[in-house]
């Protein structure tokens, strides 16, 4: 089953995209515990799509893709920004950024989910998350 939304960048539409998602955790099975982590993970990467890859630029889209398969979700989150290379985002455990403000969404997404992967096409960057039912 594929469940499908496209937004708006801007951070008022980050509601929707989460009712979708808890939408997409109920029909693959999830726990309310496991739906509430992939909701967060899912909610943090949408919002890294609107302010980070489309620069809150109304005029460009995020859109959220759900795969629903038996006891597994993927999601895959697409924005329309120039991209960003994975290799230089800095460690926010790092002495020098420990008491940065910003820079702990992707470590916080990485812990709640099973797996993350990035697809770069020049057309924007899409985040993968995938979560499996324990």
């Amino acid at each position: 089953m594929e469940l499908k939304i496209q937004v708006k960048s801007e951070p008022k539409n980050i509601n929707q995209i989460e009712k979708l998602c808890c939408k997409a955790c109920q029909k693959a099975g999830f726990t309310e515990d496991q739906t509430d982590d992939f909701s967060i993970a899912l909610t943090e990467s949408a919002n890294n799509a609107i302010l980070h890859g489309n620069k809150s630029d109304g005029n460009k889209n995020v859109t959220v893709e759900f795969l629903i398969e038996h006891k597994k979700i993927i999601a895959k989150i697409s924005d329309e920004g120039k991209g960003f290379d994975v290799k230089n985002i800095p460690n926010p455990l790092a002495p020098e950024n420990i008491y940065s403000e910003n820079g702990r969404g992707i470590l916080i997404i990485r812990s709640l989910v099973d797996s993350v992967s990035y697809e770069f096409n020049g057309k924007g960057t899409t985040m993968v998350l995938t979560k499996k039912v324990e």
